[in-house]
């Protein structure tokens, strides 16, 4: 016998989030919620860690570059909106 494991959840209307999250789910016929929420979790975590892992390649090129800059003089010719870019990837914001 398959094994079951139970999960509750209400979604508070008020919260436009939240009530955007039941119209998509409620959308699908009752037998295909719980497959439909599965396929949405997981290519949630997998956006997810796609996500950091752009992020670190990206870094990682830039501190190649800026490295590369400072070796040879011209740290300073950066940009203050590359320097922003950086720094929001940096902290994980989202900046795409």
């Amino acid at each position: 016998m398959a094994e079951h494991k139970r999960f509750g959840a209400s979604f508070k209307m008020e919260d436009p989030e939240q009530a955007q999250a039941w119209r998509i789910l409620s959308a699908y016929p009752p037998r295909q919620r719980m497959a439909a929420l599965s396929h949405m979790v997981c290519g949630y975590r997998t956006q997810q860690e796609q996500l950091e892992c752009i992020r670190k390649t990206i870094l990682e090129a830039f501190q190649i570059q800026a490295d590369n800059c400072t070796a040879h003089g011209r740290a300073e010719g950066i940009d203050d909106d590359v320097l922003g870019f950086l720094s929001a990837l940096q902290q994980g914001d989202d900046v795409f």
